[in-house]
């Protein structure tokens, strides 16, 4: 797991999960149960290209 990591448009990420090879699985957003993260930052995310 990679914390704050930085992604290729620079979008800082909170965490992002890799594989035991160290190939990006995911993109985790940690926000509080109140905010609706898809408004904010899951949509430049789902648009990022593939990371490696």
């Amino acid at each position: 797991m990679r914390i704050e990591y930085v992604l290729p448009d620079h979008i800082k990420a909170d965490f992002v999960l890799c594989d035991c090879n160290g190939r990006f699985l995911t993109v985790v957003e940690a926000k509080k149960a109140a905010i609706n993260p898809a408004e904010d930052q899951a949509k430049p995310y789902a648009a990022q290209p593939p990371l490696r």
